[in-house]
Parts: C-alpha cells; sequence; structure tokens
C-alpha cells in the first residue's frame, strides 16, 4: 500500500494525521469540540504545479463554513477564501 491513512479514526477523541513523502498522499481525521475551533496547515506548497484534492468521509452538522488562507509575498498579507460547509462536505475540494 503507498498511501498513507488514518482508516478508522478519530477513536477516542484522538486525531490522526498521515503522510506518505513518496506518493505525496495521505490523510486526516479529527474530532471537533463543541467549545473549540479547529484547523489545520497544509504547506508550504510550490506557487505552480500541484494539486490536492480534500473529500470528507464524514462531517458533523455543527459545522458552517470552511476557510482558507493563502499566504500573499509581495505585501507580507492573508487572503483567505470562506465555503458554505454543506457544498464542501456533498462534493469536497480541489485546490490547484
Amino acid at each position: 500500500n503507498n498511501t498513507a491513512t488514518c482508516d478508522g479514526y478519530p477513536q477516542n477523541g484522538l486525531d490522526c494525521y498521515a503522510w506518505n513523502k513518496t506518493t505525496g498522499r495521505g490523510s486526516f481525521a479529527w474530532t471537533w469540540n463543541p467549545c473549540c475551533t479547529d484547523g489545520m496547515v497544509i504547506g508550504a506548497l510550490p506557487l505552480t504545479g500541484f494539486r490536492f484534492n480534500v473529500f470528507y468521509i464524514k462531517a458533523t452538522a455543527q459545522l458552517s463554513k470552511f476557510r482558507f488562507a493563502s499566504y500573499v509575498a509581495q505585501n507580507n498579507s492573508i487572503v483567505y477564501v470562506t465555503l458554505d460547509a454543506p457544498s464542501v462536505v456533498q462534493h469536497g475540494i480541489s485546490l490547484r
């Protein structure tokens, strides 16, 4: 198997982040607590020539949005894109 997986997670509140550097494939699974926000950073990504797809196997109804950030080096700022959670959960995300 040439993929890194988090099959069977989250378990007992434990999160999982798995990445295979050779294949460039991985998965993640974590549990959100009602009190708190959560997130992760994927990077640094090259400026061109990359693609990643995110698909949600299971998502909680309490999620209302997904927010993605991109660093802009020219003016040392961050640009955000906010997406509707039901659409993201249903269709996934492909970033290029």
